[in-house]
């Protein structure tokens, strides 16, 4: 009789470990949107993020942004860039370092370059605070092969790497 009484005392122990387990992993918010100075759009992005897999000590997420660069930001032409891009995050509960990677789409209305494609990286640190919000500060290069256009007819190709930084603020959820 004490052994069967023994082996319900375990076996509740046990789920209320698990159930303790989930509750922590549950406290950790799976989804953020937030606003992007400078960092991998160039100037702005207005982003959302989704964690698409969870550990202890590791999370990694997914991030899709845009940015619009109306024909007054001197340019001579309007443009649209969306951000693409996966991060892992390296922490507990609510202080991360971050390291990631994508691409920046970008698409104009200018004749010679209606459609583009440019690197980018992170390396950064992130903070989520008890009423969730997200601060984000970072290293943030962009990357790409530039045409350079002697003539109409020439084109040529140059890599290019441009150190950035960015910063941001939103809100988990």
């Amino acid at each position: 009789m004490r052994v069967k009484y023994f082996l319900v005392l375990v076996f509740m122990a046990c789920l209320c470990i698990v159930h303790a387990q989930e509750r922590r992993e549950n406290l950790f918010k799976k989804n953020a949107c937030y606003f992007e100075a400078f960092g991998n759009a160039g100037f702005y992005s207005i982003n959302y993020e989704r964690v698409i897999a969870s550990e202890l000590k590791y999370k990694i997420t997914t991030r899709l942004g845009f940015s619009v660069y109306p024909e007054i930001f001197g340019n001579g032409w309007n443009s649209l860039v969306l951000p693409l891009e996966a991060d892992i995050l390296f922490g507990k509960k609510n202080k991360f370092f971050e390291i990631g990677a994508g691409i920046d789409f970008g698409f104009s209305d200018n004749i010679k370059d209606r459609f583009g494609i440019f690197g980018l990286a992170r390396l950064g640190y992130r903070s989520i605070s008890a009423k969730n919000f997200l601060f984000r500060v970072g290293i943030t290069p962009i990357y790409w092969v530039e045409k350079i256009y002697s003539d109409y007819y020439t084109r040529e190709k140059e890599f290019r790497i441009y150190p950035w930084a960015g910063i941001s603020f939103g809100k988990a959820f």
